[in-house]
């Protein structure tokens, strides 16, 4: 519907921002606020909407104390305030409120003006200001009038905010830098805003565009493909990836060239999402577009994209052929970027396969070809040096080299948070498995539980990395903490549901389950069917521990595995034992101790782990640990392996 006037006074309390207007008008429909003719119904007109609220109180949490107290006491100076007011009411020195005033600026929530610190949207001036409790608002309030008599509150009516803010903007002014829609749209992705740049694609795409916008914002989908799908927690994030499909869709309206644009960034969505299958017929769609001579750099990344995607499927050789195609087909000029990126595309088929010296020779070739052409003033792309710099550290890991990829790791972090983050492999993951490969456990709980806490549920790192659900199951274990472990598992096992013809999906969820449930049939399973070579190394180490905590009470396997002693060094395992039988795993129950008698009966009679957990007073965790020793003593590795041996036990040995 077309928006009444009041409706678009009220949208101006965002100042523009696509996410808070967005976030705006869908709670003002999902309370009623809005018409069916597109005009505000003044209900409440003082109150803003629920989701409004929530989105606000959720960014004040990721603040630190001390900024929040900032934006609670700047609120009630003004709109725009000076921080030497703010100190003042803080009872501290405007020196001491710097940092804070950092965080807020880099957030996007404050600006520096001429004035003084202002609030960047009317909007979140109200929501803040709304979100203080009323009576510490009063105190407040009374305080800014001794400091600032002509102080300003933010109006109570949605449309009047609105009216204000729009009234307040300068021509020039913060708010009006960049030259049209593409120049916006180069401001928001290199603040990182990568949703209030889909947003912004989508209205463009929605309108007339001069020739020269038109192919320059095509450019800019796939960049925001390139970037905005690697190591976000969600993503696109649900409103992103709704717009991005939207802007996408109006790509579809313009020949070859639009379509391949399209059909690219639908494989890199679809790829976000852990719709492999889907991801692979978009990216081959895209490849298959036709192309001339003066449209073969554009045809250059699409093929790079489908490469990559497609070792990461556990199709190495189609990946192989597709960038040998990129590097005869594409015009010197272009190869200066696509060239460096067909060989990380050749050193990621090189890690999959182990072959580690490879990997660094291409990894660091390309590194070379960046760095010289950034001393020569021609600019590397800063996401293919994180990409190299990302390859380098995971090759000096597998090798056991914690210096060398602590090095790699530590040129990688000089990026911004939106070039690391978003790179194939994020840095958090590599920071995370090498605190592990040097001992650091407490720094790996630190990072699992702060800024690297959505790690074990990011589907594109699970897709990079086939071994990483097993690892974070590890992690967890040595943690004392089930909850990376859990949330890791259960990412896996949707990837392998929603893609049952990607074997390596499948094989990193038996993996993981198994080393979940101490699993040696699991475990034996993936070591022979991953096609990574560390997550297969992985998986027979992970064997090898199993069938070491069991010692000679371990069921056979009839297996023999070359099994990773470390990084580098094989130790031959057989594991072909005879199997126990009643007599021993009734001579086991001898062993239990009081506390693994009652779990193991209580686990026999069926109950789970959460429901032993209540009746014992454990955690489920400890719970889990005890039935692993149980488990090992008795020889079995099954529930229903314990519950037929209950049966057979003497009822003497099922009391505690």
């Amino acid at each position: 519907m077309a928006p009444q006037p009041a409706l678009l006074d009220v949208a101006a309390c965002a100042n523009g921002n696509p996410r808070l207007i967005v976030e705006l008008l869908e709670g003002l429909r999902e309370e009623g606020r809005i018409s069916p003719d597109g005009e505000l119904v003044r209900v409440t007109p003082g109150r803003l909407p629920a989701r409004v609220q929530a989105a606000v109180a959720g960014l004040l949490r990721q603040l630190s104390r001390e900024s929040a107290q900032l934006l609670r006491v700047g609120t009630v100076l003004g709109r725009t305030f000076q921080l030497s007011q703010a100190a003042a009411m803080l009872g501290t020195s405007t020196a001491a409120l710097l940092p804070a005033l950092d965080e807020t600026l880099t957030t996007g929530v404050l600006r520096l003006t001429d004035e003084g610190v202002t609030f960047q949207q009317p909007l979140l001036w109200r929501a803040v200001f709304e979100a203080i409790p009323p009576s510490v608002r009063s105190t407040l309030h009374e305080e800014a009038r001794r400091l600032v008599p002509g102080h300003d509150l933010p109006a109570r009516d949605l449309a009047s905010l609105g009216r204000q803010g729009a009234a307040r903007a300068k021509p020039g002014s913060a708010a009006d830098d960049g030259a049209g829609v593409t120049g916006a749209l180069a401001t928001l992705l290199g603040s990182g805003y990568v949703e209030s740049a889909l947003l912004l694609a989508r209205s463009a795409l929605n309108g007339p565009l001069p020739r020269g916008e038109a192919a320059t914002l095509r450019r800019v989908v796939l960049d925001l493909v390139m970037v905005g799908t690697g190591g976000a927690p969600d993503g696109f994030g649900p409103v992103g990836a709704e717009q991005a499909r939207a802007a996408v869709d109006r790509l579809h309206d313009g020949g070859p060239e639009a379509r391949r644009a399209a059909a690219t960034a639908l494989a890199g969505l679809r790829w976000s999402e852990g719709r492999v299958g889907e991801a692979l017929r978009s990216g081959a769609a895209a490849v298959g577009q036709p192309v001339t001579p003066d449209t073969a750099a554009e045809r250059a990344y699409p093929r790079v994209a489908h490469a990559r995607r497609l070792i990461c499927a556990g199709e190495p050789d189609a990946a192989r052929a597709l960038v040998a195609r990129v590097l005869a087909d594409t015009p010197a000029g272009p190869l200066a970027v696509f060239g460096p990126a067909a060989g990380l595309v050749r050193a990621e088929a090189h890690v999959r396969a182990g072959e580690l010296a490879e990997a660094e020779h291409a990894a660091r070739e390309v590194l070379a070809v960046l760095d010289a052409r950034e001393a020569a003033a021609a600019g590397g792309p800063a996401t293919l040096q994180a990409w190299a710099l990302s390859t380098l550290c995971r090759v000096a890991v597998r090798r056991g080299d914690t210096a060398g990829a602590a090095a790699q790791l530590a040129r990688l972090r000089e990026f911004g948070p939106e070039v690391t983050e978003l790179a194939p492999v994020p840095a958090a993951w590599l920071e995370l498995v090498l605190a592990h490969a040097q001992g650091e456990h407490l720094a790996a709980t630190a990072l699992l539980t702060g800024p690297g806490r959505h790690l074990p549920s990011l589907r594109p790192l699970h897709l990079a990395e086939p071994g990483a659900a097993a690892s974070f199951v590890r992690f967890s274990r040595t943690a004392g903490n089930p909850e990376p472990g859990q949330a890791a598992l259960r990412t896996a096992e949707l990837l392998a549901a929603a893609n049952p013809d990607i074997p390596s999906l499948q094989t990193a969820a038996l993996h993981a389950r198994a080393l979940f449930e101490c699993d040696p049939d699991g475990l034996t399973r993936a070591a022979a069917e991953h096609t990574d070579a560390w997550a297969a190394a992985c998986a027979a180490s992970d064997l090898r521990t199993l069938l070491g905590e069991r010692g000679s009470s371990a069921a056979g396997r009839g297996r023999t595995w070359l099994v990773r002693e470390h990084a580098g060094r094989y130790a031959v395992v057989d594991t072909a034992r005879e199997p126990v039988g009643a007599e021993a795993g009734v001579a086991g129950w001898e062993e239990l101790g009081g506390t693994e008698r009652t779990i193991a009966a209580l686990v026999a009679d069926g109950l789970t782990n959460g429901e032993v957990a209540g009746a014992v007073h454990l955690s489920p965790h400890t719970v889990n640990y005890y039935l692993r020793r149980i488990y090992a003593k008795l020889g079995i590795r099954s529930r229903v392996e314990l519950a037929r041996l209950a049966l057979s036990a003497p009822r003497r040995l099922l009391s505690p």
